[in-house]
């Protein structure tokens, strides 16, 4: 809302709002005729006119009709490409940079153009075989430990199961030597 309320403060530089203060306004109008807002202003023009979308969606829209004629039957539905697909749609849709990189998705780009950069998905996938192998090292070594733990207890419930027994065969000569007395 205060976005478009500025654009439209914008559109008449000879008239100040009341609710704008002087001093504020001049500020502003500095600000809007530097050359950094220009710069940010065009930038923002650009991405807003970008076509980058519509030629996703139009190789989407053609992929999926090339997959629902191709073998010359027509399906009421097309099939949805899977996400593998939709990537590479989108490549081929827009293209990389210069540098080889996929805008906008980050590092998980790197999966889709074989990036060597620092975070590129085989420098993340060594971290990932590292500590994964770590974990099945500490599980292991758990697991031993346990498997040790279990068999001392099991030897103390035998212990005590003997001992058990032995003090009910007390309990009884106990209760017969009472009796007989």
């Amino acid at each position: 809302m205060e976005k478009d309320t500025f654009k439209e403060v914008r559109k008449k530089p000879d008239k100040r709002p009341q609710w704008l203060d002087e001093a504020i306004w001049k500020e502003l109008w500095a600000y809007w005729n530097s050359d950094a807002f220009k710069k940010k202003s065009d930038a923002a023009k650009m991405n807003r006119a970008s076509t980058m979308g519509e030629k996703y969606v139009g190789k989407l829209s053609e992929t999926q009709t090339t997959q629902a004629t191709f073998d010359g039957s027509t399906p009421s539905t097309p099939r949805e490409p899977s996400y593998d697909e939709q990537m590479k749609i989108w490549i081929d849709a827009n293209g990389l940079t210069k540098w080889g990189r996929l805008c906008g998705f980050g590092p998980e780009g790197d999966i889709y153009t074989n990036s060597q950069g620092p975070c590129s998905i085989q420098n993340r996938g060594k971290a990932y075989t590292n500590t994964f192998a770590t974990l099945v090292d500490e599980n292991k070594r758990q697991k031993i430990e346990l498997d040790s733990q279990k068999k001392v207890l099991d030897d103390v419930q035998a212990k005590l199961t003997l001992e058990q027994a032995k003090s009910k065969k007390q309990t009884k000569k106990v209760q017969k030597y009472a009796k007989a007395t």
